[in-house]
């Protein structure tokens, strides 16, 4: 008898779902090694910790840092990872370059030791450049170097973090730009990004991202149908997945339909019925909304579970009882 596994997302304004979704999709591929995963890279990773960017917003930024690099093989001859905080300063007691961390949990500790500064201002522009003089000089030639700046955009000095930025560009990295906290720049984060593609943010503002492909281009790939013998491995068990999802007035309406949408978008890949994947959904404010639970029996295919959980009203909760 396969084993179900059941998943409970909260879906405090739509935060956690990113997280999820990755962890979900690793779950899926696991039995079915990527070679992409074995391609060598170095990325590198500068994270604003200025007090623009509020606490749990930070604590975002490094669980999506942990869930990005837990995509490939950390290693010496593999994706090797270097990290920078920053605010009125760059906080070098936390920074690491590509050498300090070649193995997955010794940098996974790392990431979770780092603290959030509150910095007095945001100095982006700076960063970058401690980040090119002290850390890319160690970067391997003749692979993949890969930036990724997190921030609300609100710096100090938008020409000098411009001027940064291209410079990073001139290098050959290719510059990633993801809108952190509640109040973005989107100007700022196209300055920062080598294009309009590599800018990742969201209109609900504290999802920090929806969906990102890191892997090295155009690596190949192998389509099986049920009759190939990786079927079976590649199949991902029943799932019961449960969403619990937060509508009390904390969670703007608009912020609630995104996540709404989002959870619809989420449940796309999957197959929904009675056989492979159920879904059940409860929302919660100042108490649990019992009137309108989605039950694991209620729907046996994806399309009415999707259609039933846009129609799920915002209750405008007075408080937000997470513990219910």
């Amino acid at each position: 008898m396969e084993k179900i596994v059941t998943f409970v997302i909260f879906l405090a304004a739509a935060s956690l779902l990113p997280t999820l979704d990755a962890r979900f999709a690793r779950r899926q591929t696991e039995e079915c090694p990527d070679p992409c995963q074995d391609m060598p890279m170095e990325i590198s990773f500068i994270v604003d910790s200025s007090r623009s960017i509020w606490i749990y917003n930070f604590t975002e930024a490094l669980w999506f840092v942990q869930d990005f690099v837990d995509k490939f093989h950390i290693g010496q001859n593999q994706v090797r990872v270097s990290m920078v905080t920053y605010g009125e300063r760059v906080y070098s007691e936390y920074a690491f370059g590509f050498d300090a961390h070649l193995d997955k949990l010794e940098l996974d500790k790392a990431i979770d030791n780092i603290t959030h500064m509150n910095g007095e201002t945001t100095e982006t522009g700076q960063a970058i450049d401690w980040f090119l003089d002290h850390h890319y000089p160690q970067a391997r030639d003749n692979v993949r170097h890969v930036l990724i700046v997190l921030t609300d955009g609100n710096s100090q000095q938008p020409r000098l973090t411009k001027a940064a930025a291209r410079r990073a560009f001139d290098k050959g990295l290719e510059v990633f730009a993801i809108g952190v906290g509640t109040q973005i720049d989107p100007q700022e984060l196209h300055n920062i990004a080598s294009d309009g593609s590599r800018i990742l943010s969201s209109a609900a503002k504290n999802i920090i991202i929806t969906s990102f492909n890191p892997s090295p281009p155009r690596c190949p790939i192998r389509r099986i149908n049920k009759n190939d013998p990786l079927w079976a491995a590649c199949k991902f068990d029943p799932v019961d997945l449960v969403l619990v999802i937060d509508s009390s007035v904390s969670i703007e309406e608009s912020n609630f339909t995104l996540g709404l949408r989002f959870i619809r978008d989420f449940l796309e890949p999957f197959e929904i019925n009675p056989h492979s994947i159920r879904v059940a959904a409860v929302m919660f404010g100042d108490r649990v909304y019992t009137e309108d639970v989605i039950k694991f029996d209620m729907y046996n295919n994806k399309k009415d579970v999707q259609d039933a959980i846009l129609a799920l009203p915002w209750k405008k909760g007075t408080r937000t009882e997470t513990g219910m």
